[in-house]
């Protein structure tokens, strides 16, 4: 058993304040190397995790805890327990599930909940209730009676009702208007959950520690819903150990598990960081020694992965060292199996708990599942319009946008009092897919209606489908002030069934989609992706770990990385570079204007603050850039502006061909891209001067393998792009094949696809094949007018040629 030296335990019990010391077992690093000998190490594997403590049985009230005032944080730590800075929660019915990951000791610590919320003035508070579960029991039942300032509940939770890991949250809420009794007027309610006063306050010491690698899942994000990480690497600008820091971070942000995410990387640790900071040390003992005060003595004889309390970096900080980069190297290894997922090991669900409750299943072949096992409940309900979401997952390799189309088998009922015009709508990924209308009179009781949704918005990664029920009735008419009259109007029941079909398999480059839903091709890769970076300063650095561990995120799993890549040719690989340090040949072979390596001057070259993470299943809500009143101009820059404006405004000829597109677009599904006969080459790309940051994808020179760059006008502004990209929302809008975030509007602008290759992902079958004609002949309807008229003018040919061999000629 190893000890640790007088002088580090003086200065723990010093500094810390701790009446106590725990346990050398909970306490030891990881030991990685054998005891006596010379023989080589066996592989190194993590020890298990030390058993939480036990907490008292759990008390099983039958009525939720009184709200009481929001007291003072007198606690050890306070945990913001919502993953995105704003929870907006609209309509007559609303719910919201995630999971909050915490440690044993905090599970085991006495602990309050605050809650904070603002309603809209319309709700009226004698008839809307506010409720959140946790862990299934009733926290807090209380009307919505704050509209005039921010509203705060207060609750001691029960003794046992915490647990180490996974918490279910939910939140839901009942809201009827004050004095409107239109469907229309729904849309006025909303309550937005205040971010910085929902917390979980714990009070034991020990929950403010962290002890355990796997304590890293439960970093929660700050009040703008954003996590921190930062990553001390004194060897910040030698290679040795960039890779094993690449790695480390994906790592760190599969077992953090958050939609938003901020790793720094930094060789200075006296830059000043964000409060919540969780801090990794990264590198050999001599290179930590000077930096780090409480630095383990056996971190000079083998690898370690240990948190200390250091005296300038603070309580909890994650020293990942040995003896050399290959023990730094070995260390990180062994921390990463904690959250490596092996490769040819399937994944059945994505992983998206942490902000969207449950997990959505990866559907890779026709299925059938029940609302049930897909979270949504059977529902009654007596307002106008219902609501209710879940979520489907779809592979990499989705190619069923034009031609597929999945079934909603609805079990509902509807009363008498439901007028004819009453619908049901469905909605995927925030655009209308389906509508149904309610024709009986006198209410109707539906057994699996079939509701045919077209797949036209579904996209690899988790889809969000939402279904809404707007219910006329006579009574709405008459309008009479308060809550609605009578018994329920309509009933959701959870045996209703959503069906997949078969559908077409097949990756496409590029598909920045696919990048964010699954991490495509990145996630099945079976090289190393070779990474090239311009430099290895601290700007380059944070923006690679930042994307790349995003991405990891996205694929369940580790990427691994060559950043020494002799050929790129006919590699997967990565580009993270300043404008002016993009390799030559990169942005011919992403169709990018060669200019822009020059002539990218952003409007207002200024940190950007806080990113917001805003509600992940709502609007991009990313604040934008303060720009200048008046500026100087660059005059092609200007001119190009107004020809671009005019062009657009519809009032020539080209504007009213416009007109007519979005017209057929709208009622049709037609666009000039599924009237073309051969793809189009896509236009060379410049960034406007209100983009900060761009994010594009192109086919390898050798066709089937994809580059990725990312890229800004300066080093600042790349690193802050990549937290900006790799954030809720903005992180769920990427598609088509090339993306910039405009600064001055704060919203992301999508180049989309015209010219895209087929990556085969599936064995070659008959059906596949059969599928993936369908779907480009519906993306390509004038390809399919050709062949079907010569398919009828050959078939006619060939009918005549047949006719005329048989039967009887009459001779003259």
């Amino acid at each position: 058993m190893r000890r640790l030296s007088p002088t580090l335990l003086a200065v723990v019990v010093m500094l810390a304040g701790l009446p106590h010391l725990q346990a050398e077992e909970s306490a030891s690093p990881f030991d990685m190397t054998p005891e006596r000998g010379s023989a080589p190490a066996p592989p190194p594997t993590p020890p298990p995790a030390a058993p939480a403590p036990t907490a008292p049985a759990a008390s099983t009230p039958s009525a939720p805890s009184p709200p009481k005032p929001e007291p003072a944080s007198t606690g050890a730590l306070d945990r913001p327990v919502l993953p995105f800075r704003h929870l907006v929660l609209e309509g007559e019915i609303d719910s919201r599930a995630w999971n909050v990951v915490l440690t044993g000791e905090q599970a085991a610590s006495p602990a309050t909940l605050t809650l904070g919320y603002k309603a809209s003035v319309m709700v009226a508070p004698e008839t809307s209730r506010l409720t959140l579960f946790v862990n299934n029991q009733p926290i807090f039942d209380a009307p919505v009676a704050a509209s005039d300032e921010v509203g705060k509940l207060s609750a001691d939770l029960p003794a046992g009702l915490l647990k180490a890991g996974a918490n279910l949250f939910r939140m839901q809420i009942v809201q009827r208007h004050r004095t409107d009794c239109t469907i229309s007027s729904t849309y006025e309610l909303r309550t937005e959950i205040d971010s910085t006063a929902t917390a979980l306050h714990f009070r034991a010491p020990a929950a403010a520690r962290l002890s355990r690698v796997e304590d890293l899942a439960a970093i929660g994000p700050d009040s703008n819903g954003l996590a921190h990480l930062r990553i001390l690497m004194p060897s910040l600008g030698r290679k040795a150990l960039t890779g094993p820091v690449l790695r480390f971070s994906q790592a760190a942000a599969i077992l953090i598990a958050m939609p938003s995410l901020s790793i720094s990387v930094t060789a200075h640790p006296d830059e000043p960081v964000d409060p919540g900071t969780v801090t990794a040390a990264i590198g050999t003992a001599d290179e930590l020694r000077p930096v780090i005060k409480a630095l383990p003595a056996d971190a000079a004889s083998r690898p370690i992965v240990t948190f200390v309390d250091d005296p300038a970096l603070g309580p909890s900080t994650l020293v990942v060292s040995g003896p050399s980069a290959a023990a730094v190297s070995q260390a990180i290894e062994a921390a990463g199996s904690l959250a490596d997922r092996p490769k040819g090991r399937a994944r059945d669900v994505l992983d998206t708990s942490r902000w969207f409750a449950p997990n959505p299943p990866l559907v890779l072949q026709a299925s059938r599942l029940k609302l049930a096992d897909l979270g949504v409940s059977t529902q009654e309900f007596a307002g106008r319009r219902f609501k209710t979401e879940f979520q489907i997952g779809m592979p990499s390799d989705f190619y069923a946008d034009a031609s597929g189309e999945a079934t909603l088998l609805l079990d509902a009922a509807y009363s008498g009092e439901v007028l004819p015009g009453s619908h049901m709508d469905i909605y995927v990924n925030g655009d209308i897919a389906a509508t149904t209308p309610m024709s009986i009179s006198g209410g109707d009781i539906l057994r699996h209606l079939p509701i045919r949704i077209p797949m036209t918005h579904f996209q690899p990664g988790p889809n969000r489908i939402t279904f809404e029920a707007q219910l006329h009735t006579n009574s709405d008419l008459e309008c009479a002030t308060g809550p609605t009259k009578g018994s329920n109007r309509f009933a959701l029941f959870d045996s209703s069934e959503f069906v997949m079909p078969g559908y077409a398999r097949i990756a496409q480059l590029p598909n920045l989609a696919a990048l964010q839903g699954t991490a495509f091709p990145y996630n099945s890769s079976t090289e190393p992706v070779a990474l090239e970076l311009s430099s290895l300063d601290a700007d380059t650095m944070s923006a690679a770990a930042t994307l790349i561990s995003r991405m990891a995120v996205a694929a369940g799993r580790l990427i691994d990385l060559d950043l020494d890549a002799p050929s790129l040719d006919n590699r997967n690989a990565l580009f993270i570079a300043p404008a002016p340090a993009i390799p030559d040949r990169v942005p011919a072979q992403l169709d990018l204007d060669e200019k822009l390596r020059s002539g990218w001057k952003a409007r207002e070259e200024v940190p950007q603050g806080p990113v917001v993470a805003g509600n992940t299943l709502g609007p991009a809500t990313a604040p934008a850039l303060p720009v200048a009143a008046s500026e100087p101009s660059d005059t092609q820059e200007t001119f190009d502006r107004w020809r671009d404006t005019l062009s657009t405004e519809g009032s020539s000829w080209d504007g009213n061909v416009t007109a007519f597109e979005d017209w057929l677009q709208r009622t049709f599904q037609v666009s000039s891209q599924t009237l073309r006969f051969l793809p189009s080459r896509d236009v060379a790309y410049h960034p406007s001067r209100d983009a900060t940051v761009m994010i594009a994808q192109g086919p390898s020179p050798s066709g089937d393998k994809a580059w990725t760059l990312l890229t800004a006008p300066t080093e600042n502004l790349l690193r802050q792009g990549a937290t900006t990209f790799t954030t809720s929302p903005q992180w769920f809008q990427l598609s088509g094949r090339l993306v910039t975030y405009n600064a001055r509007v704060a919203e992301v602008q999508t180049q989309p696809v015209t010219t895209f290759s087929f990556i085969p992902t599936q064995p070659v079958s008959f059906a596949n094949l059969r599928l993936v004609a369908a779907n480009w002949l519906s993306e390509n309807l004038l390809a399919f007018a050709v062949l079907l008229f010569a398919a009828c003018l050959l078939l006619g040919l060939a009918t005549a040629l047949f006719l005329s061999s048989i039967g009887r000629r009459n001779s003259p």
